[in-house]
């Protein structure tokens, strides 16, 4: 509800790059975490932080639909989510478990990390889009 009551005050774009900038340097102390996890307590706080600040699409899936073309909207959508799917099951089935058993917890930040640049990227990506039609709210706007 926080999260909502963000959104009307400030920019979704705003919002996600705040989110993700937290979880970058969660995701960095992730392996410490894991290695001293003692109570199933320890693994509840560290999925809820990692639900809470992982990489979503919300506040701003309305700011990015908006910039596909509208005749192409679900194909590209519906595309790029069945792919994200399908790669997701086949590195987290395959990918982790190798990486877990070969460099312990540490593994996981060979994943994550590109993870998170290119969720980064992709953010930048959409507020140069927003800034170009004027969406954006820090855009200084030409009168002359």
């Amino acid at each position: 509800m926080i999260l909502a009551y963000l959104v009307s005050r400030i920019h979704p774009l705003i919002i996600l790059r705040i989110k993700s900038y937290i979880f970058f340097v969660f995701i960095l102390f992730t392996p410490v975490l894991l290695n001293n996890i003692s109570t199933p307590e320890h693994v509840f706080y560290i999925q809820l932080c990692v639900l809470l600040l992982g990489p979503t699409g919300y506040p701003g899936v309305a700011v990015f639909f908006m910039h596909f073309p509208i005749f192409k909207r679900f194909t590209y959508a519906s595309f790029t989510y069945a792919l994200s799917r399908a790669l997701m099951y086949f590195i987290s089935s395959f990918g982790i478990v190798l990486l877990v058993k070969y460099y312990n917890h540490n593994g996981l930040l060979l994943i994550m990390i590109p993870i998170i640049i290119g969720y980064i990227w992709g953010i930048n990506h959409f507020t140069v889009l927003e800034k170009a039609t004027g969406n954006y709210p820090f855009v200084l706007k030409n009168y002359t």
